[in-house]
C-alpha cells in the first residue's frame, strides 16, 4: 500500500489511492461523497464545504489542501503514507474518543454566549 508520489503519476492516482482507504469515501466531517480536499495535520479528507470551515479555523488547527491542485503535497511520502496508513473512519474514531461527556464544564463554556 506505502509508495511514494512520483511526478509520474497523475493526480487522479492518488486520489483513487486515499479513497481507498478505509472511511476516505466521504468527507470525515459530514459524510458527503467523494472529497476532493484534506486536512494535512488532522489526517482527514473533506469536502469542498468542510474544507472551507478547516480553512477559517486557521492553519495551527487545520491546513487544508487539494486532493487535485495541490499535487506537490502528495509528492513528499510522509504525508502519503499517513494519509494511506489511517483514512476517516480511524481519524474520527480517535476525536470521538476524545468527546467530552455531556454537561462537562469545558462543554457548557463552548456552547454558551462566552465562547
Amino acid at each position: 500500500v506505502l509508495s511514494t508520489f512520483s511526478g509520474d503519476q497523475d493526480e487522479g492516482e492518488v486520489i483513487h489511492r486515499i479513497r481507498r482507504v478505509r472511511g476516505n469515501t466521504h468527507c470525515a466531517d459530514c459524510g458527503a461523497q467523494d472529497p476532493e480536499w484534506a486536512s494535512l495535520n488532522l489526517v482527514v479528507v473533506l469536502c469542498i464545504q468542510c474544507s472551507s470551515i478547516h480553512r477559517r479555523l486557521g492553519v495551527h488547527v487545520s491546513k487544508v489542501r487539494s486532493l487535485t491542485l495541490d499535487v506537490k503535497v502528495w509528492e513528499t511520502s510522509s504525508i502519503l503514507d499517513l494519509f494511506l496508513t489511517t483514512g476517516n473512519q480511524c481519524i474520527n474514531e480517535v476525536w470521538e474518543g476524545c468527546r467530552l461527556a455531556p454537561g462537562d464544564r469545558t462543554e457548557q463554556w463552548v456552547w454558551s454566549d462566552a465562547a
